[in-house]
């Protein structure tokens, strides 16, 4: 269930959206409509929801300064009369920016979207909390699923749609993910991806090979190329070792 709130200073507006995300979004749990901004704001600093359907021209308080004040802590759906405001709404990574009336279809895309997005995030969040917790990522390839130390993961290499794993006692594993779920799982521990085809483990670094994009020598030998794009980057990593 997605939880949302309705901020809008004409209670007719705001009515109506809770009707058309009731009757045609049913996965949407509306918990409150706001006329007054001011009271959503205090709503605000004590709940958070997944999303928030916003009007923009209030009196008092404008719904892109509410936007910017919520920092990303929720999905934001700007709906207003003015076309006018979406570069800025853009400007504010506004998750989308519906038009009044709001047209139905376009709500149920909207709503299709963020689910899938919810699930995403849901999904990454606990991935990275089983990482965190027991050190192991979980690798699908096509005999089933390895539960692998990530501390044992010396690089991976991007091949097509699937990911190989090389290992420090020189295993391999082809795994049914693409480099940038990988990328995304290992997020947060000591990889780097100096290149679009390669993510390394920093801790099995030799040595690095000055160059246009210079290239990495890993402990077991294999050199890495590095992208001129990432150069800076990945050195950056080790400035005022």
């Amino acid at each position: 269930m997605i939880t949302a709130i309705i901020i809008d200073d004409e209670f007719k507006s705001a009515e109506v959206a809770g009707l058309k995300l009731r009757k045609f979004c049913p996965q949407v749990n509306v918990l409150e409509i706001f006329t007054e901004p001011g009271k959503a704001l205090a709503w605000l600093e004590v709940h958070t929801p997944d999303v928030i359907f916003l009007d923009i021209e209030m009196p008092g308080v404008n719904g892109l300064n509410i936007a910017a004040r919520i920092g990303g802590r929720a999905d934001v759906v700007f709906v207003t009369a003015y076309e006018k405001y979406s570069v800025e709404a853009i400007r504010l990574t506004a998750f989308d920016y519906l038009l009044k009336p709001i047209d139905e279809n376009d709500l149920v895309k909207c709503i299709t979207r963020l689910e899938e997005k919810l699930a995403h995030r849901k999904k990454t969040a606990t991935s990275r909390l089983i990482n965190t917790l027991f050190d192991k990522i979980a690798v699908p390839s096509l005999e089933g699923v390895h539960f692998i130390n990530i501390k044992d993961i010396v690089r991976v290499e991007a091949e097509s749609n699937y990911s190989v794993f090389h290992f420090a006692d020189k295993r391999k594993l082809t795994a049914s993910k693409t480099l940038k779920q990988v990328e995304e799982a290992l997020e947060g521990y000591s990889f780097f991806r100096p290149h679009k085809s390669y993510i390394i483990n920093l801790q099995y670094i030799s040595r690095y090979v000055r160059g246009e994009g210079g290239t990495i020598i890993m402990t077991d030998g294999h050199e890495v190329e590095v992208s001129r794009n990432k150069k800076k980057e990945f050195l950056d990593l080790f400035e005022g070792l």
